[in-house]
């Protein structure tokens, strides 16, 4: 017997210049979904099911489902298992939003370097 397995989706942020950058969350720990993993949405569409999946799903539902909110995507236990390196792996926004903080302390620290009282031991 085929089990089916959810993960939830949910947009942070829509871009509609370009749809494949918007920011998502997905999470795969029923019943709560609360552990989330951040993303873009060009990474989801690495899978061809993924992408019919959620473009189905705000298709179908147009008058149900606004754009933005967040949904279950009901996949069958080998789609899931193709995705499960999504949630183990550090995402392009993850790894975008640490060059992002990294670059902010390092601009502290040279602007803390032109303060003479930073030199004095």
């Amino acid at each position: 017997m085929v089990k089916n397995k959810k993960i939830f989706v949910e947009y942070l942020t829509i871009n509609n210049e370009i749809y494949e950058n918007n920011k998502m969350r997905i999470a795969k720990n029923f019943p709560k979904y609360d552990k989330y993993k951040e993303l873009f949405l060009y990474e989801l569409f690495y899978h061809d099911f993924l992408k019919e999946k959620i473009k189905n799903m705000l298709s179908s539902n147009f008058y149900d489902v606004q754009f933005y909110d967040s949904f279950l995507i009901q996949l069958t236990e080998d789609e899931f298992d193709e995705i499960q390196y999504l949630f183990e792996q550090e995402s392009d926004l993850e790894k975008e939003k640490w060059e992002n903080d990294y670059s902010m302390v390092n601009l502290a620290i040279s602007a803390l370097r032109c303060d003479p009282k930073f030199w004095d031991v």
